[in-house]
C-alpha cells in the first residue's frame, strides 16, 4: 500500500474513533501523528539507502576509471620515453 494511502486511512480511522470516543480523541490524534512520522521516517530511510547505493556505484565507476587511467599511463610510458629519445637524437642530424 502506498504511504499516502496508509496515512489517509489512518487519519480517517482516527477521526472516526475520535468521534466515537471523545475522551480519547487527543490521544488518537497523537498516535496518528506518531504513525505518520514513522511512515515518513521509513520513506526517508529508503531514499537514503537508494542514494547510498547510487554513491557506491558511482564511486566504483570512478575507481575503475582511475585504474584504467593508471594502467594506460603505465603502458604508454615506454612509448613516451622512446619518442622523447628519438626526438633528441634526430634534432642533431641533418634532414635525409
Amino acid at each position: 500500500m502506498a504511504w499516502w494511502v496508509r496515512a489517509l486511512s489512518l487519519r480517517l480511522h482516527t477521526a472516526a474513533l475520535g468521534e466515537a470516543h471523545p475522551a480519547f480523541a487527543e490521544r488518537l490524534v497523537m498516535a496518528d501523528a506518531y504513525e505518520e512520522i514513522i511512515l515518513l521516517h521509513d520513506r526517508v530511510q529508503a531514499r537514503l539507502e537508494d542514494a547510498l547505493g547510487e554513491h557506491r556505484r558511482r564511486q566504483a565507476d570512478y575507481d575503475n576509471l582511475l585504474v584504467r587511467h593508471a594502467t594506460t599511463n603505465q603502458a604508454l610510458a615506454p612509448l613516451k620515453t622512446n619518442s622523447a629519445h628519438s626526438d633528441s637524437t634526430t634534432k642533431g642530424r641533418p634532414p635525409a
